[in-house]
């Protein structure tokens, strides 16, 4: 296993993700990218090594998260890289920030400094506070009879507040099995899974 960092405004180059998969001991070789912006590097990488590259789509890293727990040890690849895609693609991305600039996209109306809700690359809404915005953009989802929210919470948000939010979820949405986890990331007040 090889990591190569990230994130927003840290994008890695197509050289560093081939370093990481020539310095990986197998052949075959799954890039999980867990940002858009990343996938094209990934698939760029793949021409530029020996070994067998599977690039599996992941654009965020609940996503990433979930290809990985979709991974059965001795099975083939194929049915391995296939169940990984299929895993990722069941998974909502709620990302809760901040706004850095004053705009309009979609119809949502923000100022700089606004908590905001991503759902799934697309601005949702904005909210006065973080668990205002993570209630509203669960809403906008449409609802299962059972679904998993997990909360990743993070550098600046407390233990405390994830909990409480959490208490609040399972309160207005019966649905919801929630289990909150710290995820310690900057810039993003919470990342939820949804599943």
């Amino acid at each position: 296993t090889r990591v190569v960092s990230g994130g927003p405004t840290m994008n890695p180059s197509t050289r560093e993700i081939v370093d990481a998969v020539e310095a990986c001991p197998a052949d075959d070789v799954a890039v999980l990218p867990n940002d858009k912006n990343i996938i094209l590097a990934a698939q760029q990488a793949r021409k530029l090594t020996k070994k067998r590259l599977h690039v599996v789509g992941t654009r965020s890293m609940p996503q990433g998260i979930a290809a990985l727990l979709a991974v059965s040890p001795g099975e083939d690849v194929k049915t391995v890289v296939e169940a990984m895609e299929d895993a990722c693609g069941a998974v909502r991305t709620i990302e809760i920030t901040r706004a850095v600039r004053r705009t309009s996209i979609g119809g949502v109306r923000v100022n700089e400094g606004d908590v905001i809700a991503i759902v799934d690359d697309q601005l949702q809404l904005a909210a006065p506070s973080a668990e205002e915005a993570v209630v509203g953009a669960l809403e906008s989802l449409p609802q299962a009879d059972e679904s998993l929210a997990t909360l990743y919470y993070g550098a600046e948000t407390t233990a405390a507040a994830a909990e409480e939010l959490a208490r609040n979820i399972r309160e207005r949405f019966s649905s919801y099995e929630v289990e909150v986890v710290f995820g310690g990331q900057p810039n993003y007040d919470y990342i939820v899974s949804v599943e």
